[in-house]
């Protein structure tokens, strides 16, 4: 059976490329070759039982020569050939039977290919998707910075008027505890 090469490193270093992070690629990448060796490993099992299928039927057929021999060697076994022949016949039938089965469980096991080929490719879609979610969430997450960073000015500009209302607070205080202490002292009133 013929191994299909699948270059996980390859495919980590374009996800990297496409902004995924390390972990991410690696474990993306991973999970895609596993998904793919699970589907040929399928298929190359369902082909050896058909292999395995062929070679019975075939020592069948051998046997069922051998026992034609037998019939033509003597007229004495020709009654012990025949229920031999029959016998032959019933476990060529079966054998008919079963690979009629295994070529049903071929059809199947190529259905299910086609499923994991299917689903394979949604996978892409949707990996495909989450990358451009997750685009969409870094240009979120810029125009956050940059509000963030917008309303940090503002608040060092708030910073800076506070002080400059509490030192004008503080001016207006002094000069109306100046004010107060001199009609004080003008009228004799005693100081607290």
């Amino acid at each position: 059976m013929a191994v299909v090469a699948f270059d996980t490193l390859k495919l980590a270093k374009r996800l990297q490329d496409s902004d995924f992070t390390p972990k991410q690629a690696f474990g993306a990448a991973e999970g895609i070759a596993e998904a793919l060796a699970e589907s040929y490993s399928s298929k190359n099992a369902t082909l050896e039982a058909v292999e395995t299928l062929g070679r019975s039927v075939d020592k069948r057929f051998a046997e069922q020569g051998e026992q034609l021999n037998k019939l033509v060697q003597g007229q004495a076994k020709l009654e012990q050939g025949q229920s031999k022949l029959e016998q032959s016949q019933a476990k060529l039938e079966q054998s008919q039977a079963k690979l009629e089965q295994s070529q049903a469980k071929l059809e199947q096991g190529q259905a299910k290919l086609e499923q994991g080929q299917a689903k394979l490719e949604q996978s892409q879609a949707k990996l495909e998707q989450g990358q451009a979610k997750l685009e969409q969430g870094q240009a979120k997450l810029e125009q956050s910075h940059v509000k963030l960073e917008q309303s940090h000015v503002k608040l060092e500009q708030g910073q800076v008027v506070l002080m400059e209302n509490q030192a004008e607070l503080r001016r207006e205080f002094k000069d109306h505890s100046a004010m107060l202490s001199a009609i004080m002292v003008h009228f004799g009133i005693p100081k607290p």
